[in-house]
């Protein structure tokens, strides 16, 4: 209600069903309805006029009015949200127990002190709107100030299709794009972690179940410790995470892996920032296309305001890092990207061929006494900031950071390891077609 209602819809709604009630009233003192043809059609099509007038109105699409009309037959709604609900809760259930449970994993360095490990997983955030990667408005004041101290990887993509699911699941286990078994999804990163001696944390602001979140809170539930903090998806930011963050970086644990879950830039982007952060309100500055509208316009503003929110956000969870003891590691990625009125006339994550939805941030920061205790790890990084390489193998990548011994492990698919091989992404499609289409 919070990211639809309008004061416009209210009026419309209240004029609605005044002339409904004034129809229902006449029809009611009638003494036979059934002759009175031209007041009961009065009343049936006021009753049922509202649903698909939208899409009759602007391009006469019958598919969709049909839709529309399906969608609000209230009794069958009801039959079919609890028939959703059941799949869904099938779906979590069936996951949740054919998660792999794996034994000890050694681990090839001999480090033996404390370390803290954190993933940072954004939501919905393209590395086009980042002036941190070179968009033309500032949107990361604060993490330019830190560019210094950041290993900031440029040519990294999500899978497809760019959905969070989809997309999650592939991160935090051994699924991939390429190949999805339900043995590789039965492999978690929070598993592996466990096995090899971490207490697992999951810490998140998205919702706890949803349609689209089932299998990502079933990923969650594998931690040790789970928090969600989100109950709606209106407005609730993402600074709720930082209080609870502070607290499980206090507790006396000798090995930590923390997964902190962002809203980050999702839809509704007003929603995803304070009134404080709301910097950019002018249309100064935005490249015009020919699609472009005052609406469209100022759905740039507000993604690109999000962004701002999201910079402030990952600053202060550096600046809670900076004060742990241990070495401390920090990675931050998006699940996928946010196509925002930038080539095409849609907002959001559609199976669209954009740059923006499959261009996402990737970012590396080690504290002083991780670069000092892992040199050659951090070196191998260092040097990769520039290969292109697919979030969904992440997982190798970590295994390979932390030093985990596991028979899955595949050199091939940790992008800062010698032996790496880079394969064709969905991006490079989308590359090679744009490409071919401007030619």
């Amino acid at each position: 209600i919070g990211s639809n209602i309008s004061l416009g819809l209210v009026l419309a709604t209240l004029f609605y069903l005044a002339g409904y009630f004034y129809l229902l009233k006449k029809t009611l003192k009638e003494e036979n309805i059934y002759y009175n043809k031209g007041l009961s059609f009065k009343l049936l099509f006021l009753l049922i006029a509202p649903f698909g007038i939208k899409y009759l109105s602007t391009s006469f699409n019958m598919t969709k009015t049909i839709d529309a009309y399906t969608r609000s037959n209230q009794l069958f709604l009801m039959v079919k949200t609890y028939i959703s609900y059941k799949a869904q809760m099938r779906i979590f259930t069936d996951f949740d127990s054919k998660m792999t449970k794996i034994e000890s994993l050694k681990r090839t360095n001999s480090f033996s002190g404390a370390e803290t490990h954190v993933l940072v997983i954004g939501e919905s955030t393209t590395s086009r709107h980042m002036s941190l990667y070179g968009y033309h408005r500032k949107t990361n004041p604060l993490l330019e100030k830190r560019k210094d101290e950041l290993l900031i990887f440029k040519d990294v993509a999500n899978s497809h299709p760019p959905g969070t699911a989809s997309n999650l699941k592939r991160i935090n286990t051994l699924a991939s794009e390429i190949k999805e078994t339900s043995e590789l999804l039965s492999i978690s990163l929070i598993n592996i972690m466990k096995a090899s001696g971490f207490k697992t944390y999951w810490l998140s602001n998205q919702l706890i179940l949803g349609l689209h979140d089932t299998v990502t809170t079933a990923l969650a539930k594998q931690a040790d410790v789970h928090i969600f903090t989100n109950t709606t998806d209106s407005k609730t930011y993402d600074e709720k995470l930082l209080p609870i963050l502070e607290d499980k970086l206090k507790e006396n644990v000798q090995k930590k892996f923390i997964v902190v879950h962002l809203l980050g830039t999702h839809m509704k982007y007003r929603n995803r920032f304070p009134d404080e952060f709301k910097h950019f309100t002018d249309f100064q500055g935005i490249p015009r296309k020919p699609f472009h509208s005052e609406e469209s316009l100022q759905y740039i503003n507000d993604y690109d305001n999000s962004i701002l929110y999201n910079d402030f956000i990952l600053d202060e969870i550096l600046t809670l890092l900076e004060k742990n003891e241990g070495p401390t590691s920090f990675f931050y990625l998006s699940d996928h990207g946010e196509e925002v009125y930038e080539t095409k006339n849609l907002h959001g994550h559609p199976s669209a061929d954009t740059l923006a939805i499959y261009e996402i941030p990737f970012l590396f920061w080690g504290s002083v006494e991780y670069k000092k205790n892992f040199l050659e790890k951090y070196l191998s990084l260092e040097k990769a900031q520039d290969i292109p390489f697919a979030h969904d193998d992440l997982i190798h990548a970590l295994m390979d950071l932390y030093s985990i011994e596991y028979k899955h492990f595949d050199p091939t698919l940790s992008f800062f390891n010698k032996k790496f091989k880079t394969k064709k992404r969905y991006l490079d499609r989308v590359r090679d077609k744009l490409k071919k289409d401007k030619k």
